[in-house]
């Protein structure tokens, strides 16, 4: 399955890179992204944010590395999306899920029990996911944003309009009480930005990707090695010179 996982990744990516962004648009200036969102390619060496060859995007601010494309697998339901997400590898890289909460926050941690449509919890900013930090404080998107003037930023396929693009799965399921037996989820609502419900788990929405810290490789003992032979190499000539 992981090799499966492993060529449906290269695949999917090779094709989806080559999409339309939708309608939406780059906003520079608009929210933190210029500076939190790094370029990394399919190896996870870094490169421009916005270059062709930038297939994920390390987010300082969160110590995460979202997928760029943001529509690549999707649509799915949440179940097999979270399934999805858990068994994939992208040119090795594995450990994606759905991104999920910051911080649990009110609403016995599951943005429930009163808090049915999320949006009180969220406007107090008890509970806050990834994904609606990204949207809503670095891409800098205000509430009930017409779709045409959306900052997608560089992620492609953000901000697209419409069932299944304009609601995106979070890794948030849970039972409505007092209804054990009834299984939801939560999804982000980008047109305002505010978690939203959806007790309706045969939807199939798209999703995004997103693991822990960055892709980008650490220096072997070979790079470290030449880099104190050169520093070493400096210091002795500055030594000489004098």
């Amino acid at each position: 399955m992981a090799i499966v996982s492993r060529i449906a990744g290269s695949l999917l990516l090779s094709l989806s890179l080559s999409l339309p962004a939708g309608a939406s648009v780059v906003v520079p200036g608009q929210g933190t992204w210029e500076s939190t969102l790094l370029g990394r390619d399919l190896n996870g060496y870094a490169v421009a944010a916005d270059s062709s060859e930038a297939v994920f995007l390390y987010d300082t601010a969160l110590d995460l590395t979202w997928l760029r494309d943001t529509a690549a697998y999707g649509p799915m339901r949440w179940t097999a999306a979270m399934a999805f997400a858990a068994d994939l590898s992208i040119n090795g890289f594995g450990g994606w899920r759905l991104p999920t909460l910051i911080e649990p926050g009110g609403c016995d941690g599951r943005l429930l029990d009163g808090c049915w449509l999320g949006s009180d919890v969220v406007q107090t900013g008890a509970a806050f996911s990834e994904l609606m930090y990204l949207w809503n404080v670095e891409l800098g998107n205000a509430p009930r944003i017409d779709y045409a003037t959306v900052n997608t930023g560089p992620f492609l396929n953000l901000g697209l309009p419409g069932y299944p693009h304009d609601s995106r799965w979070i890794g948030v399921g849970a039972t409505r009480t007092p209804e054990p037996e009834f299984q939801i989820a939560w999804t982000l609502y980008m047109r305002n930005g505010l978690h939203l419900v959806d007790p309706h788990l045969q939807d199939q929405w798209d999703f995004m990707l997103v693991r822990a810290g960055d892709v980008q490789p650490l220096p072997g003992p070979g790079s470290l090695a030449l880099v104190l032979l050169g520093l070493t190499l400096a210091l002795g000539a500055k030594r000489f010179s004098r």
